[in-house]
């Protein structure tokens, strides 16, 4: 028995061995790249503005009988960190603010780094949450607030003393907290320890959905715990962006068990589910940024949006729907009601910061972040980047934020890539810019004779970008082309900034190449006070396999008199014979350089070639020379050459022509036993302009006929002048003439001359039937009297 157990047993190892070698043939080795440590995180920080002395930390938060310190603080840049930051917290049970500073001591009635509620403003900054996703700590709040404490509001609780103290975990430092419920069952008492008239876009990195077990339990800990109807599932959930008003009783809703009371709160326009902390590489800071539009006049409904992780660790601008954003559709906007920050009359700036926290139940030691990209009061600046086909005479827009609109360039086009800057308001300059442009792929930035290939234009000078200002780098194995410059100061008195860098499409050989799409290329925009990003739009470039050609014939050179008309005339076709795939045309017009704007121009679909013959009148021209230039294109943006007609007007040697409306009426009128005369009613313009010829007006009448039933007008037309009346019903008559040639171009106010019963007039007959009743006029102009 015991061989046989032993053995057993060495055929066991065996086994075991023999699995184990299959085992390590079949594994191959694979690297983890570990992501950046907390310290590593804050010392390779995205870039931000220089921090100075725009912001004031309490240092204590002081209760009745609890003080907590305030673990903020500002790194500035150095050893541990690249750019200045606020670090909120670094530990457990911690609590922190940070407050825009109001004023100086130097110039304490000088408003400083505040909120005004009737200005349009923009904040962005990076966040980071610590490097721990499970066991974050409780998160940050972006707050604006009106609280009578200033920079020392902060949450508070109230305690078994009946004492308020500040409170920490989640109330992320601006939410109401409770220590123990018992005492603080009014909810209006509880909202009280909020910070007081204020608005907060909490970044909560803890999820709080534990109620209190048993009697008497200090926890405060079920913020996000409320539930969809089946009582299970959390209607918040996971890691989450909301907003609400702390101090506002209506955030928080109270429960009950048999023991204790509790409260939840409610969160508006909720992204959640999301990954805030932890140690990813690609994800190690978040940037964010809030876009608030002030009130209408007479309203106290000011608009906001925000958005999170709009742009990658380097600054790069994400694809428009990878976005976190608030609210989801393009251009539109959320409401906050000012009311709720109790102003007093004539008040506008309020006081703006971040709050955090930690220290709720099962949560560790977690560093939170803080790095300030733009602050609106310290330098309001905004940018913004464009594309305009130099060829097609069109903006490009976006494809990212624009998936519908025609982004089609042709291969050989002619591009300008536009980037701006604009200095709206603030209380410093930028200070230099140090500007990075990567050029977009698939466009050939040569520099001309002179070696430019852009500008920069400031208000009051222009400064050319150069072939010198190129640079190359290697991002994943691929090449990509950069321009590097510094850029003025922007501020009151340098508001605005323009660059300008052009380039020609190009994809190589329109046989062999195919649709490409150019991705957006990344700007960034690095200065004292100022940090920002914008990504060129991306578009489409299309190889191009036939050009249109316009012909014109017999020639291009016109002499015409004013009051004729001239002939343009000639043919379309695209160059190598390729038929018309759509059924028009795009003509455009220019008059002596001067867009006329386009029009359809018609063809025959699948045919090779059209026939143009324009008629237009002289007299549309002044008298002189007159450049009039044609070209074409088509629903593909190919555009033909131009062909420019060289137009002479000049003046009329004679003129004789008539000036007449379409339509004349008579004033309405109810029968009678007696014949009368209807007076004219509405526009009877009726003129003769002359030059060097005499002429004679005649008129005649073909009768009126009522409308529905075809029946004559008992009564007709007349013509009365000096005490004649004649009839005009198929008799010709004389209304007016010249008998004089003059050099002068003269025109005659025929009907101008007419008194009231005098012209053409309607004569009715007694008991004329009623109806509507229309007919002709023939007017005859001659040149002889």
């Amino acid at each position: 028995m015991i061989m046989n157990k032993q053995l057993r047993r060495n055929y066991g190892s065996l086994i075991v061995a023999s699995i184990l070698l299959l085992f390590l043939i079949a594994t191959t080795t694979t690297t983890v790249e570990a992501g950046p440590s907390e310290s590593e995180a804050l010392k390779e920080a995205p870039s931000g503005m220089d921090l100075e002395d725009y912001f004031q930390l309490p240092q204590t938060f002081i209760g009745q009988t609890k003080n907590i310190n305030n673990s903020a603080t500002i790194l500035k840049k150095g050893d541990t960190t690249s750019t200045d930051m606020v670090r909120m917290t670094n530990g457990d049970k911690q609590l922190a603010s940070i407050w825009g500073r109001m004023a100086t001591d130097d110039a304490p009635d000088t408003p400083y780094n505040y909120f005004d509620v009737t200005k349009e403003q923009t904040f962005s900054a990076w966040l980071y949450f610590g490097d721990n996703f499970k066991s974050s700590g409780d998160g940050m709040a972006f707050v604006v607030q009106n609280d009578k404490n200033g920079v020392n509001a902060i949450s508070k609780s109230l305690d078994l003393g009946n004492h308020w103290n500040p409170q920490y975990g989640e109330t992320l430092g601006v939410w109401a907290g409770w220590s123990y419920p018992e005492y603080t069952s009014d909810i209006n008492q509880f909202a009280s320890g909020a910070i007081q008239n204020s608005w907060a876009l909490e970044f909560d990195t803890h999820h709080n959905d534990s109620n209190p077990a048993f009697m008497f339990t200090s926890q405060d800990n079920y913020f996000d715990g409320a539930k969809m109807e089946d009582g299970s599932t959390f209607l918040y959930k996971g890691q989450h962006i909301a907003w609400n008003y702390p101090a506002q009783a209506a955030t928080y809703h109270r429960n009950m068990n048999i023991m204790n009371i509790y409260y939840d709160m409610k969160h508006n326009n909720i992204m959640q589910n999301l990954e805030m902390s932890g140690n990813d590489t690609g994800s190690t800071w978040h940037h964010f940024y809030l876009k608030y539009l002030p009130p209408d006049t007479g309203s106290t409904m000011a608009h906001i949006r925000y958005v999170f992780d709009d742009k990658n660790y380097d600054g790069s601008i994400r694809s428009f729907n990878q976005w976190n954003r608030r609210p989801r559709k393009k251009g539109t906007y959320l409401d906050i009601d000012t009311k709720n920050f109790k102003l007093k009359s004539g008040q506008t700036k309020l006081r703006w910061g971040f709050t955090a926290a930690t220290g709720s139940p099962n949560v560790k030691p977690t560093t939170n972040a803080i790095v300030f990209e733009s602050i609106p009061a310290v330098a309001d600046i905004s940018n913004n980047s464009s594309l305009y086909d130099i060829t097609q005479e069109r903006e490009i827009l976006d494809y990212d934020q624009n998936d519908t609109a025609d982004v089609n360039v042709n291969n050989g086009d002619k591009l300008e890539f536009d980037y701006d800057l604009n200095y709206n308001s603030g209380l410093a300059e930028s200070g230099k810019i140090d500007t990075k442009i990567k050029l977009p792929q698939h466009v050939d930035f040569a520099p001309d004779d002179k070696g430019t290939i852009g500008k920069i234009i400031y208000h009051n000078k222009t400064v050319n970008i150069t072939s010198s200002d190129l640079g190359q780098e290697v991002d994943n194995q691929v090449k990509i082309n950069f321009v590097s410059i510094k850029l003025d100061s922007l501020g009151n008195d340098n508001s605005n900034i323009k660059i300008k860098l052009f380039g020609t499409a190009d994809i190589g050989s329109n046989i062999s190449s195919k649709v490409t799409n150019v991705p957006q290329a990344h700007t960034s925009f690095i200065s004292s006070h100022y940090t920002g990003d914008v990504m060129s739009p991306q578009f489409s470039i299309n190889p191009v396999l036939d050009t249109l050609k316009m012909t014109s014939a017999p020639s291009t050179k016109i002499q015409i008199q004013h009051s004729q008309s001239y002939e343009m005339k000639g043919t379309i076709e695209y160059e190598y014979g390729s038929p018309f795939d759509n059924d028009k045309l795009d003509l455009h017009t220019l008059i002596d350089g001067v867009d006329q704007g386009t029009s359809d121009f018609a063809v025959t679909k699948n045919s090779n070639k059209a026939k143009y013959d324009i008629i237009k009148k002289a007299s549309s021209l002044s008298l002189g020379k007159h450049n009039i230039t044609l070209y074409v294109s088509d629903d593909k943006h190919r555009f033909s050459n131009k062909v420019v007609y060289n137009i002479t007007v000049d003046r009329d040697t004679s003129i004789l022509r008539l000036q007449s409306e379409p339509e004349y009426k008579f004033q309405d009128t109810n029968q009678s036993q007696e014949t009368r005369i209807v007076h004219r009613t509405g526009n009877w313009n009726l003129k003769v302009e002359s030059l060097n010829s005499v002429w004679s007006l005649r008129v005649e009448s073909s009768g009126l006929v009522n409308s529905k039933t075809n029946a004559p007008l008992a009564g007709g037309l007349v013509f009365r002048k000096d005490g004649s009346e004649l009839p005009l019903k198929d008799n010709q008559v004389l209304l007016d003439y010249d008998k004089v040639l003059s050099n002068d171009d003269h025109v005659t106010d025929v009907s101008g001359k007419w008194l009231k019963d005098w012209g053409i007039l309607l004569k009715l007959q007694a008991n004329s039937s009623s109806g509507n009743y229309t007919g002709e006029i023939s007017w005859d102009l001659t040149s002889s009297l």
